[in-house]
């Protein structure tokens, strides 16, 4: 695993084919403008994410309009969690607007919200899932 500390101010290459996750037993060579070099040979795991939004629906029947009071609004400070079988293999939080997004290595996903479908995370690829949550 390579791991660089950066301090303000440089900015930081990365080469080399562990560098782009093409070959995970090759030597990533990363140098910031300093002219500092950090190698590493053996894997670097390069990551993808998932992003969406919380939405709510459900809640008490408004009795003037006869609709439920969450109709898809946006639901802050929501917890999401991803899946991978059966275990939860990463924990993300919905911000003020519902939004979310949570990095994760590549592999096969759940939401662990009602409904939610299968989705696969390549590397450096974003992938879009709303999370639904009825709210009774």
């Amino acid at each position: 695993m390579l791991t660089v500390v950066l301090v303000a101010g440089c900015s930081t290459t990365a080469a080399g084919p562990a560098a782009t996750g093409a070959d995970p037993a090759a030597t990533a060579t990363v140098t910031t403008s300093s002219s500092v070099t950090a190698t590493s040979t053996g894997p670097v795991e390069a990551s993808g994410s998932v992003v969406g939004t919380v939405r709510m629906y459900g809640g008490p029947m408004n009795v003037t309009t006869g609709k439920q009071a969450l109709n898809g609004e946006p639901g802050a400070n929501q917890g999401v969690d991803v899946m991978s079988g059966l275990r939860v293999v990463a924990t993300g939080t919905s911000d003020a607007l519902g939004r979310f997004r949570i990095s994760l290595a590549p592999g096969r996903y759940t939401l662990s919200c009602p409904g939610a479908t299968t989705f696969t995370i390549a590397a450096g690829a974003t992938v879009a899932q709303d999370c639904v949550l009825a709210v009774p």
